[in-house]
């Protein structure tokens, strides 16, 4: 056995020494095996990886190695035994809601915990983790930072089940993962929908200059994941329950974000878009989707209100600026 503290010591060792300009090639390649093989154990160290991986003050490239090792584990059915398997998906959320009290969470560890959390899903959700959605609604109700984090999670599983190539997931599974995602479309529409109105109510400040940028930041990224997420989800998503969510009204509200909030840079570093191009897109998903033809009424009646809130929203300062 060997804490977390010890296995960071070796990690960091064996990782700088793959790293290091001055490292030898026999050095990198005798360090590279010594990780394989730390990998190939990796089920019996799930409770050690997760110390090192929720541990912001831990070195960067131990950080990132425990995490990548652990989502591998996720993707790997030769190391999940029922016992890893219940360890993962319990660590994994435990994983989210960490990541959801600091604002100070490097990029890769968020991307790498929603990663996770996704991996799982696709293996076991809905039939070996029916309590999923229920447990993260309720965790992206306690702040911007975890609604955006679930938020996440939710635009990824949805992208993965539509993109995934058939060898990396079977079509059986894409059917029940698809059967799952509409049931509970409904839900995550109003979740990302009541994400978006919060968010704009911390806002209500005008630009960055009336509101804090400790509230800016977060607010802003819970935006942009309102709306990729109802993007990732619109082609289940009835026409009615859009009009009942009024996401059109919503889309006129988020076209009209001022430019300095709009433009905010995500909390956790990197690259982020404009909160209006992410309305764009939703304005667009919402007029294309496709509709049953008992729905075509509400089609019609949703695409006219897209139509309404994109020409109120072109009248503002901000976007024809």
């Amino acid at each position: 056995y060997m804490s977390a503290s010890g296995m960071s010591d070796e990690l960091q060792r064996e990782l700088r020494a793959v790293h290091a300009p001055e490292s030898s090639p026999a050095q990198r390649l005798e360090a590279t095996r010594t990780l394989e093989r730390f990998k190939q154990g990796a089920g019996s160290r799930v409770v050690e990886l997760y110390a090192l991986a929720c541990d912001a003050g831990q070195d960067d490239l131990v950080r990132h190695f425990a995490l990548h090792t652990l989502v591998e584990l996720a993707r790997d059915d030769s190391q999940r035994g029922i016992g890893v398997r219940e360890q993962l998906k319990g660590l994994s959320l435990r994983l989210i809601e960490e990541m959801s009290t600091r604002a100070d969470t490097k990029v890769f560890a968020r991307s790498l915990s929603v990663r996770l959390v996704v991996e799982l899903c696709l293996r076991e959700w809905p039939q070996r983790w029916p309590d999923l959605f229920t447990y993260l609604w309720r965790m992206g109700a306690e702040n911007a930072r975890a609604a955006t984090l679930v938020l996440t999670c939710m635009t990824t599983l949805a992208d993965d089940v539509r993109e995934y190539a058939a060898d990396a997931l079977p079509e059986v599974r894409r059917a029940e993962l698809s059967k799952g995602l509409e049931a509970i479309c409904a839900e995550a529409a109003a979740f990302a929908q009541r994400g978006a109105v919060q968010a704009l109510g911390a806002l209500s400040g005008g630009d960055t200059a009336g509101v804090a940028q400790e509230v800016v930041r977060p607010a802003a990224d819970l935006l942009r994941a309102s709306a990729k997420m109802l993007v990732a989800m619109c082609d289940p998503l009835q026409a009615s329950a859009c009009l009942e969510l009024e996401l059109d009204a919503m889309c006129g509200a988020l076209l009209a974000v001022p430019t300095p909030i709009a433009c905010a840079p995500s909390e956790a570093g990197g690259e982020s878009e404009d909160v209006r191009a992410c309305a764009c897109d939703l304005l667009l998903a919402l007029c294309t989707r496709k509709a049953a033809r008992a729905a075509i009424e509400h089609a019609d009646v949703l695409v006219t209100r897209c139509w309404d809130a994109t020409s109120g929203a072109l009248a503002c300062q901000a976007v024809a600026a």
